[in-house]
């Protein structure tokens, strides 16, 4: 049998080859377009180009000279407006401000710190002279924690911010929770405020629950929460006691059936819920200004430089975050964690000495050991008390190992 032979069939020649021209012509498209799109994508450095920078809500039309990533600033470079209202230089991302960097303002104030998409995030000094500034801690813009006013390098004047408002305003708007209050159901979500006496707390790792009760609505339940992150909702557990009469800030979010350790009542109480607004809370057993103070409510120092030498007792490791547990020079009875973001390999040791700037950011709390203890309150519940040693949290934005 005669065996077949394609290039003897000149009309199946016709076809392979119609049929390979076809893929080879794909092939050059396909290369010319990833060509291109590498040309397009192509970090160009040096590059200046005409850039609308939007900044605290307005357009600002100038020139940018850097890096730029599809015709976008993207990694390093400076942006300035044509009519000199402002100047940015450091890092972008995706046309936006992100990153460390640096803004000068045609009033000759400037700022420098840290941005993220366009907004101030983290860290901010603000000048209004050399010798005259501002340090807050922001959150997408806006700020929270405390906020600091320096002159002639002494502390001047310092307030406090709760998602992204003035504690006095959150004051000024917070509505005493009341029963009429209540049934109305329209004040859901509103800054609201209650007044009344501890009646349980219970801490963990991540949280500390509690329950006060007041006069005039009975149980009030809510949660301070651990985030230990860099959003406005950081780690605040203030140090309260059963029988510690406190006034708590924060949004009521309606009422909500809890069965209480201890109750004959399987199904539990109606109580009423309310969301703490974080660091706002009043007692004349919390103080400020010592490291204890610190511990108990943190958040009352989100944003407070914590600058100095500190002395490394013992490290964890966490990817490229280490947690370095420290004390500062001369005081070893006031110790903090260091959350500094690292490379890899980097080791602290005991006994390394850090000059380190940064500032308050939460807490860290580890449990103690064999300082568990139950016991029956007033109101004839048996309570579980878990000791926890506290740590605040200083975020190190920048540290040299001496």
């Amino acid at each position: 049998m005669k065996k077949s032979n394609l290039f003897h069939k000149p009309e199946m020649n016709r076809k392979y080859m119609a049929a390979a021209g076809i893929v080879l012509l794909l092939l050059i498209l396909m290369a010319v377009f990833l060509r291109d799109r590498k040309t397009e994508d192509r970090v160009l450095e040096d590059d200046s180009i005409k850039y609308t920078l939007r900044w605290s809500g307005e357009d600002y039309e100038g020139t940018y000279k850097g890096a730029t990533l599809n015709g976008k600033p993207s990694g390093t470079g400076e942006f300035t407006s044509d009519k000199g209202e402002l100047t940015y230089s450091g890092q972008w991302q995706n046309g936006k401000p992100e990153g460390t960097g640096s803004l000068n303002y045609s009033d000759g104030t400037r700022e420098e710190g840290m941005y993220l998409d366009g907004k101030r995030h983290h860290a901010v000094r603000i000048y209004e002279s050399n010798n005259k500034y501002t340090d807050g801690v922001y959150d997408y813009g806006k700020c929270y924690g405390c906020r600091s006013e320096y002159k002639d390098g002494g502390l001047v004047h310092e307030t406090l911010f709760a998602n992204g408002d003035h504690v006095s305003k959150i004051k000024e708007q917070a509505l005493e929770l009341t029963r009429k209050v209540i049934d109305q159901k329209q004040y859901i979500d509103q800054y609201v405020y209650i007044t009344g006496k501890v009646v349980f707390v219970y801490e963990s790792e991540t949280s500390c629950n509690f329950r006060v009760k007041s006069d005039g609505i009975g149980m009030v339940i809510g949660s301070f929460t651990d985030t230990a992150g860099y959003r406005s909702k950081q780690p605040v557990m203030p140090d309260m006691r059963i029988g510690d009469t406190v006034t708590i800030y924060g949004f009521y979010t309606g009422t909500v059936r809890d069965e209480m350790e201890g109750d004959d009542n399987f199904y539990g109480y109606q109580c009423v819920q309310i969301d703490p607004v974080y660091g706002m809370i009043e007692s004349d057993d919390i103080k400020r200004g010592t490291f204890a103070s610190i511990s108990q409510n943190p958040y009352a120092y989100c944003g407070k430089r914590m600058d100095g030498e500190y002395i490394v007792d013992y490290f964890m490791k966490d990817g490229e975050i280490s947690y370095v547990f420290a004390h500062p020079a001369g005081d070893e009875d006031s110790q903090y964690v260091l959350r500094i973001e690292d490379e890899p390999g980097v080791v602290f040791l005991g006994g390394d000495r850090l000059d380190l700037k940064g500032f308050v950011v939460g807490q860290k709390k580890t449990e103690e050991q064999d300082k568990t203890s139950t016991y029956v309150n007033d109101e004839g519940e048996v309570m579980q008390e878990i000791s926890y040693r506290k740590y605040p949290i200083i975020r190190v934005m920048s540290y040299e190992l001496r």
